[in-house]
């Protein structure tokens, strides 16, 4: 007679949560596990960043999509991956999503608070100058596509564009037009991005 193995042992957690919103529906993604006997994960959503978790759905992929939420209310997300003998590894680091309308998203003016720009809401179409001002952040997220009709992007604040690979931000011109680009005007750190 062999000996009967348990297997205790849970997966890792599940690494590079995102998210992006769009009309109605937050879609996560992840990088996927490498555990031979990974049956699913289970994706937890909260309204705040560090209590309140509830089981929100199940899948087999490294994706999800959590749907018929309100535009613009935030949520916190977290995954959890789940062997074949049940274990559950831990969850991950949390990411804040929220459905947005689809643009274009029409922009021009001052930024004079901490705004974000969205890639659900792209392109943001800059009609004339932006001023981003001095105690203001203005936060681009990866994968917004901005396009301007001529006015340039200044910056007396702090910009932060953080594109990667799987989402980069694209600055253009709008139909074909020429953009001014971004000018720092009087930044007084480095710590735009």
């Amino acid at each position: 007679m062999g000996a009967l193995v348990i297997d205790t042992t849970p997966p890792a957690v599940p690494m590079g949560l995102s998210c992006i919103g769009h009309e109605h529906e937050v879609v996560l993604k992840w990088a996927p596990n490498k555990e031979d006997d990974l049956a699913k994960y289970r994706l937890y959503r909260s309204q705040t960043p560090l209590t309140g978790y509830e089981s929100l759905v199940r899948t087999e992929f490294s994706k999800a999509t959590d749907s018929g939420i309100d535009n613009y209310r935030p949520f916190y997300y977290k995954v959890s991956a789940i062997d074949r003998a049940g274990n559950e590894g831990g969850l991950s680091p949390s990411v804040k999503g929220m459905a947005i309308p689809p643009g274009p998203t029409f922009v021009s003016g001052e930024i004079i608070k901490d705004t974000v720009w969205y890639a659900g809401a792209s392109p943001y179409v800059i009609e004339d100058d932006i001023h981003v001002r001095s105690k203001a952040t203005l936060t681009i997220e990866p994968g917004v596509r901005i396009e301007s009709k001529g006015g340039p992007l200044i910056i007396q604040g702090q910009l932060q564009a953080l594109g990667d690979k799987e989402g980069m931000i694209i600055f253009d011109g709008f139909e074909g037009k020429r953009w001014a680009g971004i000018i720092f005007d009087r930044v007084k750190n480095d710590k735009s991005k």
